[in-house]
């Protein structure tokens, strides 16, 4: 199963700043040596977090054992979930 990580297009796209595409470069370099060391996607709360600090997150987790990995994909999808629940039940 492979997904492509790549999200519609957002407006100003094509005028990103030379910082921006290199960490675009890095995430994705880095999602793509997760996959292949881990067999599964790289998840992650992404809510509230900068672009670098989900580079710095990855470029950790990508150290992790797989054991000490799992345990933190699974917290990390209960953070997910948890989020979205809130969402639901906020008016």
């Amino acid at each position: 199963r492979r997904r492509s990580g790549r999200r519609a297009v957002e407006p100003g796209a094509g005028r990103r700043r030379p910082a921006d595409a290199e960490l675009q470069r890095r995430l994705a370099e880095g999602n793509r040596r997760y996959e292949a060391r881990f067999g599964r996607i790289y998840l992650v709360r992404a809510a509230g977090r900068t672009g670098p600090e989900l580079l710095d997150l990855l470029e950790q987790r990508l150290t992790n054992d797989p054991t000490t990995e799992l345990a933190v994909t699974r917290a990390q999808l209960a953070e997910i979930a948890l989020l979205r629940l809130k969402g639901l039940l906020e008016p």
